[in-house]
């Protein structure tokens, strides 16, 4: 029972921190100057935050 409050725990810090990647992805795609590089790396960044919370909702 502790270990499905922790995975759900879990599973709300990377929804924050998805949300946070987000914000901030769309916050660099204003910025032209630095979007080529930002941009990138906030979606590699995003997509790997993705395959991490898609486990975490598996283990629950």
């Amino acid at each position: 029972k502790q270990l499905i409050i922790n995975m759900a725990n879990q599973i709300s810090n990377l929804k924050e921190q998805l949300q946070q990647k987000n914000n901030e992805l769309e916050h660099f795609k204003k910025n032209e100057q630095q979007n080529n590089i930002t941009e990138e790396t906030l979606k590699e960044d995003f997509e790997t935050l993705l395959q991490i919370f898609h486990r975490a909702k598996q283990l629950t």
